[in-house]
């Protein structure tokens, strides 16, 4: 954690016709920002920016960038905004920042650490907030690295590539399959010659992403470590579901349109069950699985309930899917 040991609140503010003119700090009064686009900065007690805003002639923000500042007064991180606060762009000047260690331990194991220090690691964000990309840069502002990353159709994580720079060597690749029908989802992890070196897969809770919304619950890639490998390159039974749509659908069986959830009608009102350890039966909507706690909701009910795991002896989707404990057939 980085200490902010003095207020990061404005102290004053200052105007500016545009860019040139705050440059060569030529302000403009208070009186005569209005009705023309002007950039407004605010500054703290050490006469630093805090934020910088650009509005155009009709008082409306047009972008923005917000600055923090360590206990030294040395710039920490500095955010690119869009007109609505949403954040494009985080740029952090910090040598303990944790994406550019990992990435530098992995792809440089034979240098030293502190010959990156005073690096910078850029963040770049998608139009919904999701992570595109992890960039460092040396001292002198060189990039030496990034991790890239690919969504699906679903917003969940398809690809994540770690490039060397400025050659673009691969020297790390994740490559993540997501099976809609049963909610597995795949994790493929390649070295920089190609050569897989670990698979392994968790399945996902129905209600823990809203497919229709887009509204997407992103899972740490240590939780899917976590799980148990896999010994084959397809799991035996993605195939005999996908074999048994195939025959439902010819047999001219309806499906709902939501991925992921197969709604035909001897299942799509029936509720999720949670069997609890104590022989307990509850008949539920679930919303999310964790490695600490079932979430879910009374049919009816708005409120969000919790259960700790350690109480559920299994959880059953409404359409039979066993959702925990997490079962694959092939384990070794």
């Amino acid at each position: 954690m980085v200490l902010l040991a003095y207020a990061q609140e404005p102290v004053y503010v200052k105007y500016y016709r545009n860019n040139t003119d705050f440059l060569k700090g030529r302000t403009l009064l208070a009186t005569e920002r209005f009705n023309q686009a002007h950039i407004r900065v605010a500054f703290n007690e050490r006469d630093q920016m805090l934020w910088k805003e650009w509005f155009d002639k009709t008082g409306e923000i047009e972008k923005e960038e917000t600055y923090e500042y360590t206990e030294d007064g040395s710039l920490w991180k500095r955010a690119f905004h869009d007109g609505k606060g949403n954040i494009l762009r985080l740029e952090v000047y910090d040598d303990q920042e944790e994406m550019s260690k990992v990435f530098i331990q992995y792809a440089f194991p034979h240098r030293n650490l502190k010959e990156f220090n005073g690096r910078k690691t850029e963040y770049e964000f998608g139009e919904s907030g999701e992570i595109e990309a992890y960039r460092f840069f040396s001292v002198d502002n060189t990039g030496f690295g990034a991790i890239l990353y690919q969504y699906n159709q679903f917003g969940l994580f398809s690809e994540e590539r770690w490039i060397t720079l400025p050659g673009k060597e691969t020297v790390r690749l994740f490559q993540y399959v997501f099976h809609p029908t049963t909610h597995q989802y795949e994790l493929f992890e390649y070295d920089s010659t190609g050569t897989e070196i670990s698979h392994v897969g968790v399945t996902l809770p129905v209600e823990s992403a809203d497919l229709f919304g887009r509204d997407i619950k992103m899972f740490d890639r240590e939780d899917v470590f976590n799980q148990k490998k896999f010994t084959g390159g397809v799991l035996e039974e993605v195939s005999e579901i996908l074999e048994d749509i195939r025959r439902q659908k010819n047999e001219g069986i309806e499906f709902g349109d939501r991925s992921g959830i197969v709604l035909w009608e001897t299942v799509k009102d029936s509720p999720d069950v949670i069997y609890l350890k104590n022989g307990d039966v509850l008949k539920v909507i679930l919303v999310d699985i964790t490695k600490d706690y079932v979430r879910f909701k009374l049919k009816g009910e708005e409120a969000i309930l919790h259960l700790p795991i350690t109480t559920v002896g299994e959880i059953e989707r409404r359409d039979g899917e066993i959702l925990y404990p997490i079962i694959y057939p092939n384990f070794k």
